[in-house]
């Protein structure tokens, strides 16, 4: 499963700019409608927006280059290479529960936003 987010960050890598713009974009919108109150509902696209590139942004920067499953090491380094991918594990699963909150977050936001 590493080896293939690892490919999938490598083939979505032009994204990396584009999901920083979305997130700085989000971010303005997220500022101008707190501090301009006639703007108040731009508040919860804005904040989607937010969260989902900073998402994505984050996906795309973490798994670009992840340590190499390899058996031929010595023990200590395969010790050391197995741990290193277990918190790439670890951090997948955070991931894929991330997604999820922020799947029903979305929903629940724009429930709100098109009831008025």
């Amino acid at each position: 499963m590493l080896s293939y987010l690892e490919r999938l960050t490598q083939r979505l890598a032009w994204l990396r700019p584009a999901s920083l713009v979305l997130a700085l974009i989000g971010l303005a919108v997220v500022t101008f409608s707190l501090l301009v109150s006639s703007y108040q509902h731009l508040l919860i696209p804005g904040t989607l927006l937010l969260l989902w590139s900073l998402l994505a942004y984050s996906f795309l920067t973490l798994f670009r280059n992840l340590p190499p499953a390899q058996s031929s090491l010595g023990l200590l380094a395969r010790i050391k290479n197995k741990l290193a991918r277990g918190f790439y594990w670890l951090l997948a699963c955070i991931f894929v529960f991330l997604s999820l909150g922020i799947f029903g977050i979305t929903l629940r936001g724009l429930v709100i936003f098109f009831s008025g």
